[in-house]
């Protein structure tokens, strides 16, 4: 696994570019341009990519946007690991197979914050990026204005009164907020096992050192917004 921006290291195998070292404020400037540069034509370049991270750390428009511009399919973990309006887990010999099926198609880029079943997604992907630039804090402001955003556009969609008429699912939505931001803590905090969210950091990490060589470890957010930039544009979708 090869953190972003060292110059005295690859970013990934066989991709690093030379940079001249003037000074040291400009060197590390240099460094990152350099190492955004390469790990975007390696994004870009490559057939299957996995964005993992944790919750609200943006994984899916960051693997949105590197799907349109690498044209290749887009595939959200959740739906295959979720089920229902209560994101209850699935079993595994439902999500293993699934993900078998994923891996053997010929182009793609996943994203999700699992570990385990996707191990096929992880073995099959020539990249793996992981999105590490966020604190528990910061993420669960994330993770709470996406869901506000996201309530606010929910009654323009409906009809006539009917925008009025759904406190229930407005009720469901906002507990399942409050009980994601309360779990969500153990991604950052926990060790070992999860005892009420679905994986943790410490998880990740080991899962990930048993693909270190292809893993882009990116833990600024301005090194992933780097990336970002030179993958593309937001869609205007």
């Amino acid at each position: 696994m090869v953190p972003f921006g060292a110059l005295e290291t690859k970013v990934l195998k066989g991709h690093a570019r030379p940079v001249s070292r003037p000074t040291r404020s400009s060197s590390r400037s240099a460094s990152r341009v350099a190492d955004a540069a390469s790990v975007a034509d390696r994004l870009l370049s490559a057939d299957r990519v996995h964005v993992v991270g944790g919750p609200g750390v943006g994984k899916s428009s960051f693997a949105a946007r590197l799907a349109a511009a690498a044209g290749v399919e887009l595939h959200h973990l959740d739906e295959t690991g979720f089920a229902g309006a209560d994101f209850s887990p699935r079993p595994d010999d439902v999500t293993g197979p699934a993900a078998r099926a994923i891996a053997e198609r010929p182009g793609w880029v996943v994203e999700g914050i699992f570990v385990g079943w996707v191990e096929p997604l992880f073995e099959r992907a020539e990249v793996i990026v992981w999105l590490d630039h966020l604190t528990w804090s910061r993420a669960a402001r994330r993770i709470a204005g996406r869901w506000l955003r996201q309530a606010l556009r929910e009654p323009a969609a409906r009809r006539g009164t009917e925008r009025f008429f759904r406190f229930g699912d407005y009720t469901r939505h906002g507990r399942h907020l409050l009980r994601v931001l309360v779990t969500s803590r153990e991604y950052w905090s926990g060790t070992g096992a999860p005892r009420r969210y679905t994986v943790t950091r410490e998880q990740v990490r080991d899962a990930l050192e048993l693909h270190a060589d292809k893993v882009v470890h990116l833990t600024r957010a301005d090194e992933v917004e780097a990336v970002l930039r030179l993958v593309g544009p937001r869609s205007s979708a």
